[in-house]
C-alpha cells in the first residue's frame, strides 16, 4: 500500500465516522472541502447511508474561493419515534434561538 491509499483510506474513514454520528443526530451531514475530495466524500455519505439501509441525497456546490460545500440527507429523516423526537428538538431550539436573537438597531434618517 502506498502512502497515498493509506492517507485516503484514514480520510474516508474519518469521513464516514463523522457523516454516521450526523445521520443518527439529525439525519444529514455537510462538510466544507477542498478541491478534489467532493466525489470521494459524496461516495462516503451514499455507503454510509447504504449500510444503514437507508435512502440518501447528496449535493455540492462551488464556492466562490474554490472550496465545495457538501451535503447529505436521509430522505426517510425521520423515520422512527426516535428521530422523530431528535427532530422536533431541534426545530424548537431553532425556533426559540430565532425568537431570542436581537436585530441590530437602525438609525432612521
Amino acid at each position: 500500500m502506498n502512502v497515498t491509499t493509506s492517507i485516503t483510506d484514514r480520510l474516508e474513514k474519518r469521513w464516514a465516522e463523522s457523516i454516521g454520528a450526523d445521520y443518527a443526530a439529525r439525519g444529514c451531514s455537510q462538510q466544507l472541502l477542498p478541491p478534489g475530495h467532493v466525489r470521494a466524500w459524496r461516495a462516503t455519505a451514499r455507503r454510509v447511508a447504504h449500510e444503514l439501509g437507508r435512502p440518501v441525497q447528496t449535493v455540492a456546490r462551488s464556492l466562490p474561493d474554490g472550496s465545495h460545500l457538501v451535503h447529505a440527507r436521509l430522505t426517510d429523516w425521520p423515520a422512527d419515534a426516535g428521530e422523530t423526537v431528535k427532530q422536533q428538538a431541534a426545530m424548537r431550539r431553532a425556533a426559540g434561538a430565532a425568537a431570542s436573537a436581537r436585530p441590530e438597531p437602525r438609525s432612521v434618517d
